[in-house]
């Protein structure tokens, strides 16, 4: 079986997700060097404040992963936050 994720920040979309049989939202904070890597794609390149992995992992049953930076520079902070 293939397992499903969901790049969201929106708590209502996630619920409906995880009722469609989503294994997981995922939270993005990925940032260094993303707006040259995505530059001329339809993608979304802001990244969420620590409070929205809160209020999903309040709001859900299933997991919330948070994607963060390869480790460098602000990696270990972004881990503890998350």
């Amino acid at each position: 079986m293939l397992d499903l994720f969901l790049f969201t920040s929106d708590v209502s979309l996630a619920q409906s997700a995880e009722s469609a049989g989503v294994a997981s939202v995922i939270v993005d904070w990925e940032r260094h060097g993303k707006a040259d890597r995505q530059r001329g794609y339809d993608t979304a390149t802001q990244t969420d404040p620590p409070v929205t992995v809160r209020q999903l992992a309040d709001a859900l049953a299933i997991p919330v992963t948070v994607r963060v930076d390869a480790l460098a520079g602000e990696a270990e902070d972004d881990i503890e936050r998350a």
